[in-house]
């Protein structure tokens, strides 16, 4: 397959309407050095050659506090019921002229610029990409029958 025409104008969609159900407390407030974590993932995707612009998708009750922070973004939009609606909300608003839409989690702060280039890439050699690392830990899978199989990392 070769690459696909595109002139390369990419967008990031930064997804913080997460509800933290797991974690107990609202993750993305809590301070991470200077800032909230999702402001630091922000700022990883705006110091980004790569990235022209970014808006940001959170929780409805905090559109004006990102906005007040995210001064560069080009949307901060309330998001939906799940993160499939948050992120469908998200890549609807990026206006037409971009090419390549990125959609981040805001919860994984320290994004790096050869992740980002590496997905660009992909999606210029394809069509779409994300980012995966190669699992290290040793994974169980139980069957229904209660045993336990070993599953090969390789393939996860």
């Amino acid at each position: 397959m070769g690459l696909v025409d595109l002139t390369n104008r990419v967008c990031a969609v930064l997804l913080a309407a997460g509800s933290s159900q797991r974690f107990g407390s609202d993750k993305l407030a809590m301070l991470l050095g200077d800032a909230p974590v999702w402001f630091q993932s922000y700022r990883a995707l705006a110091q980004s050659p790569t990235i022209e612009a970014i808006g940001i998708v959170t929780g409805s009750e905090k559109v004006d506090n990102y906005r007040t922070l995210a001064t560069d973004a080009i949307f901060v939009i309330a998001g939906g019921e799940s993160r499939q609606d948050s992120s469908r909300l998200g890549v609807a608003a990026v206006p037409p002229e971009f090419d390549i839409v990125l959609v981040h989690d805001a919860a994984r702060p320290f994004l790096t610029e050869d992740v980002i280039q590496r997905v660009v890439e992909g999606v210029k050699e394809r069509g779409a990409a994300y980012a995966a690392l190669p699992v290290t830990d040793t994974v169980r899978q139980r069957s229904s029958d209660g045993t336990w199989k070993l599953l090969d990392r390789e393939t996860l």
